[in-house]
């Protein structure tokens, strides 16, 4: 699967949020990211989760629940689309502090969201971003919460999320 600029693009407008669309690049700074930057193309966008939540709640006048960082839209070689979710976790030191609970918490509200909004395409895995010192402890910390932690949350680097998709 490969992201889709276009798509995302017409995603956030379609579903009414087109406000929360992000350069990706701006977002995984703001969450801590410390590659050199650009890493991404320039006009590689995302749909910034934490704008979506904050509106879709004050809409429903009730606080804001967890949430995914972003998502993008991700097609196949047939031209079938996806949503692909993905959190950012640069700024961790250690898996102490992560608990299997929030992290299920932000799949189900923001695969909520989505499918309220009337797309029910998700990706079968959800992404969790971390630092690439933290990858092999994040791995090992997900096999070790198994079966409270999906076997479709994926520990990964910024490198590979954007060798699978871009």
């Amino acid at each position: 699967m490969k992201y889709s600029n276009c798509s995302t693009v017409k995603f956030g407008s379609t579903i009414g949020f087109e406000e929360c669309l992000s350069n990706f690049n701006n977002l995984i700074v703001k969450d801590g990211c410390l590659e050199k930057m650009p890493f991404f193309e320039d006009d590689d966008v995302v749909l910034d989760m934490d704008g979506v939540e904050g509106k879709i709640a004050k809409a429903k006048n009730r606080c804001n629940n967890k949430s995914m960082d972003s998502l993008f839209i991700a097609s196949d070689i047939n031209g079938i689309e996806s949503v692909v979710f993905v959190e950012f976790r640069f700024n961790y030191k250690s898996m102490k502090n992560l608990k299997a609970k929030d992290l299920r918490g932000k799949k189900k509200y923001s695969t909520e969201n989505i499918n309220d909004l009337g797309y029910t395409n998700i990706h079968d895995k959800y992404y969790y971003v971390f630092d690439p010192s933290l990858k092999a402890q994040a791995r090992r910390y997900f096999r070790s919460l198994y079966p409270s932690m999906p076997n479709n949350f994926k520990p990964i680097t910024i490198l590979d999320l954007k060798d699978s998709f871009f």
